[in-house]
């Protein structure tokens, strides 16, 4: 599991299931969201607090620049411990 608390965002691509071409995409932000995880892959997303979302099919984002709608726009990494907290 993963709990991200201030600032949380994803961006996911949804495929045709025949031939798994993208055909839409999904950009989301939320003040905190938990990310279930099984194995490395996501199983679920819960966004908990004041989420946003946008989705659109994958042609009409050719016409925006990439930053727009695939890039987070806050990415920052933080692996904590009991001890410490690890940013990279």
């Amino acid at each position: 599991m993963l709990h991200v608390i201030g600032n949380g965002e994803t961006i996911y691509f949804l495929s045709n299931n025949e031939d798994e071409t993208v055909v839409d995409f999904n950009k989301s932000t939320c003040s905190e969201l938990i990310i279930n995880l099984d194995s490395n892959e996501i199983q679920k997303i819960n966004y908990l607090n004041e989420p946003s979302a946008i989705m659109s099919p994958i042609k009409d984002a050719k016409n925006v620049h990439p930053e727009e709608f695939a890039r987070l726009k806050h990415y920052e990494k933080e692996h904590k411990n009991k001890d410490n907290v690890i940013r990279v």
